[in-house]
């Protein structure tokens, strides 16, 4: 998040949304490692697939 830029691109909406979707991984399944897992893995999708 330190050199996320609100100003240029897709103004951080990709982060936003691994970051939602960790904290809700989390909340359902309380285990560290599948939620940081789940949130690197939704963050790549989204970078490369979706907001290309």
């Amino acid at each position: 998040m330190k050199d996320v830029s609100l100003f240029s691109g897709t103004h951080g909406l990709p982060e936003a949304i691994a970051i939602v979707f960790v904290v809700l991984l989390h909340l359902w399944k309380r285990q560290m490692l599948i939620s940081i897992a789940g949130g690197t893995i939704c963050y790549m999708v989204l970078v490369q697939y979706v907001f290309v």
